[in-house]
């Protein structure tokens, strides 16, 4: 099955309910109110796909990562996440609704950085309404690693092409001439995560936008390298706080035909 424009459905968990809508069949819109009950710090990552989002955020509440400093984040702003990101965050006790954008192909035409810009608060309703408002506003670069390392670098390159292999971390450190302890102690203190839940976010990010895209659980958790489905589910539910069944389109009456649906602030 794949899913085409115009279609929408719903996902909820503990801690947030999302309203999902492809205005073609690789843009995906997603609305989400997202509660946090208590201060904490926590790391997003992003696999072979564009996001952009969107927010009007109440001051002191949201803080991301730039380099080795935190920059709030107030009222209307915006984010572009390239393919293959890692964002940091710091949170306050509060309730944020905000939007995202997302697509396995490059919207642009040219390649704009990872980075910030003021949002004018209307949400775009197409590809092309998307990529004007990016083309016309002023990025502020984010600086991806928390500490310069050419070999944290190389790693994750490695991981960004092959996070659906099985080879383990040693493996790939011995084809890059490091040891393990120094691949793990580098990604780390350049990423704020280790390298094997990097590889592990990846294939949970990507398994999410082949599920929601009309594939079987099934077929995503061995697409995306796992054998086992119990092991792929537990993540699931780790990085994510829900089962892969709470964004698959497939579920009963969780699709609905929209041909001509309102997009709102």
């Amino acid at each position: 099955m794949q899913v085409g424009a115009s279609l929408e459905f719903r996902s909820k968990s503990e801690t947030f309910e999302s309203h999902f809508r492809y205005l073609t069949s690789d843009l995906l819109f997603m609305e989400r109110n997202q509660r946090f009950s208590r201060a904490r710090g926590f790391v997003d990552v992003i696999a072979n796909a564009w996001l952009i989002g969107l927010a009007d955020i109440p001051p002191g509440v949201v803080r991301i990562r730039s380099g080795e400093n935190w920059i709030p984040l107030e009222g209307r702003r915006g984010l572009i996440v390239p393919p293959f990101s890692v964002l940091e965050w710091k949170v306050a006790p509060a309730e944020v609704r905000w939007f995202a954008y997302c697509s396995g192909e490059t919207l642009f035409g040219v390649t704009p950085p990872f980075g910030l810009f003021s949002w004018e608060g209307s949400l775009p309703r197409s590809a092309e309404d998307l990529r004007e408002m990016v083309l016309r506003s002023q990025i502020e670069p984010l600086i991806p690693q928390k500490r310069p390392s050419a070999v944290a670098a190389r790693l994750k390159a490695a991981l960004d092409l092959h996070y659906t292999e099985e080879a383990k971390i040693q493996r790939i450190g011995g084809a890059l001439g490091y040891s393990r302890a120094t691949l793990h102690r580098e990604f780390s203190a350049a990423y704020g995560i280790s390298p094997v839940s990097y590889r592990h976010r990846l294939r949970v990010f990507e398994a999410t936008h082949l599920i929601s895209n009309g594939s079987s659980i099934t077929e995503a958790c061995r697409e995306v390298g796992y054998s086992d489905p119990g092991r792929f589910a537990q993540y699931f539910k780790r990085y994510l706080g829900m089962k892969p069944s709470e964004v698959s389109p497939r579920r009963t009456g969780a699709i609905r035909d929209l041909r001509d649906p309102p997009i709102t602030v």
